[in-house]
């Protein structure tokens, strides 16, 4: 009896030990969702080497010093000019994206700045992929296409997933004025561990992904007529994604250069908002603290208006019709708490928090 019980015991261990999840297309963003994250600094000497099969990393200790709402936006709702090469299946077929996600702001030297980013993402069975982008390069708008597009991942991604890398190309060509090239190299990708992960938001299976980041950004352009070529090489990242099923982004992601701890950010519940968090106008909506009805202010564009929770979870959606400057929204059957409004009238989005009360 002993013995038989000994056997089944040991089976139970060697089938929980070699438990691991697999991350694949349905693990990724959609349009139309908001993912809190929150950002730290390094005040613990996290050493990012510690991984492996079966192995458990606790970040509970972890500590927001910051906060942003990664909001995902539909391909259509972002700027018509942005959409050249990003909503037209039959031109580009290869960079028809499913949706939007606002990107970061690029200032080179005074010569070229890039400024209200959008990237645009696709996702399909067996790569999650970054096809280019939308902004205002110096005042104006534009769409630019990475060629090749930029893998970010190869599904399915589990341990024994073999190592991947990819290469892209995004050009600005302003003429007589400048070109701007950026080359990105992601190399070594690879699932270098699998097990669970504690953050502050909770204890998730999870698996690893490691991947070496290089960028050169090149400028030329005509300075009172004499040509100006240069180029930079940004320093080396080492970025470290932890991913876990249904999701849809990295619970905790820390990129080094140089060794050194650079970023870490994961995702969490929604904490209070700050100026730059979502990179929107703030939204005007009261009475706040509110009971029974919410009354949101907007443009006589017509538009939506979205409800979420602090997990992010959105509850409610409505929309409003052309002409109308004010909505209607009843919270009165909502549990009181803290939730996030989100607007969008027009190409004008607005984000704010109010509390419910009864």
């Amino acid at each position: 009896m002993f013995r038989r019980y000994f056997f089944f015991s040991a089976l139970l261990v060697a089938t929980n030990a070699n438990a691991q999840i697999s991350i694949t297309s349905a693990d990724m963003p959609v349009a139309n969702e908001v993912y809190p994250i929150s950002t730290t600094i390094d005040q613990w000497s996290i050493d990012v080497t510690q991984t492996g099969s079966n192995h458990i990393w606790d970040f509970s200790f972890l500590t927001r010093v910051s906060q942003l709402l990664d909001t995902t936006f539909e391909v259509q709702d972002t700027p018509t000019a942005y959409q050249f090469f990003f909503n037209n299946n039959f031109v580009y077929p290869a960079h028809v994206a499913q949706f939007a996600r606002r990107g970061q702001d690029l200032d080179l030297f005074g010569f070229l700045t890039i400024t209200n980013v959008f990237d645009f993402f696709s996702t399909s069975n067996n790569k999650y992929k970054n096809v280019g982008y939308g902004a205002r390069i110096n005042g104006f708008p534009n769409s630019v296409r990475n060629q090749p597009v930029d893998t970010i991942y190869k599904f399915p991604l589990t341990d024994g997933t073999p190592v991947y890398g990819s290469y892209s190309v995004s050009l600005v060509n302003i003429p007589t004025i400048l070109y701007y090239r950026q080359q990105k190299t992601m190399s070594n990708a690879t699932v270098d561990g699998w097990g669970s992960i504690t953050t502050p938001l909770g204890t998730f299976d999870c698996i690893r992904v490691k991947m070496t980041i290089d960028i050169r950004d090149s400028l030329s352009m005509d300075v009172g007529g004499f040509p100006l070529n240069f180029g930079v090489n940004r320093p080396t990242e080492t970025q470290y994604h932890w991913l876990a099923n249904g999701k849809h982004v990295p619970v905790l992601q820390i990129n080094t250069s140089f060794g050194v701890i650079t970023t870490i950010r994961y995702l969490d519940t929604i904490a209070n908002l700050s100026v730059e968090e979502n990179r929107v106008l703030p939204i005007v909506a009261y009475p706040n603290p509110v009971s029974d009805i919410l009354l949101v202010e907007h443009s006589r564009e017509g538009g939506w208006i979205e409800l979420y929770d602090m997990n992010g979870k959105k509850i409610h959606t409505q929309n409003f019709t052309s002409g109308t400057d004010v909505s209607y929204v009843n919270v009165h059957t909502y549990p009181a708490g803290n939730y996030i409004v989100r607007m969008q009238s027009g190409k004008e989005f607005r984000t704010g928090k109010i509390t419910v009360t009864h």
